[in-house]
């Protein structure tokens, strides 16, 4: 086993070294930790805005260029939800005005 001299610590921190705390909005903003918090937020505004029983046959896909998917397990369901669908449009407006949704979107899983 060889032995070698130890480096010293260095007292302060040198050139090009970044805190933790400052590296955290930029990880947010690489990996999109940001838009899945809001996603959550888009998730539970449509279980509310549409509620029992369609909570359960329904889910959201995406929310993109305003267009929110929903996803919805038979046509009948699609059907009555296209009934009240200005309704749920106005209620996902209220309850989460930032995401500027304009129209919505079904798809039949």
């Amino acid at each position: 086993m060889r032995r070698g001299r130890k480096q010293p610590i260095p007292s302060k921190p040198q050139s090009g070294v970044v805190r933790v705390a400052d590296m955290i909005p930029q990880l947010i903003s690489r990996y999109g930790i940001q838009q899945h918090r809001n996603f959550d937020h888009v998730v539970l505004a449509w279980r509310d805005a549409v509620g029992q029983p369609f909570d359960v046959v329904t889910s959201v896909v995406g929310l993109q260029r305003g267009i929110l998917t929903i996803a919805v397990k038979h046509n009948a369901f699609v059907q009555e939800l296209s009934f009240i669908q200005n309704e749920l449009l106005k209620s996902m407006q209220t309850k989460i005005p930032n995401e500027k949704i304009e129209k919505i979107k079904w798809i039949v899983e």
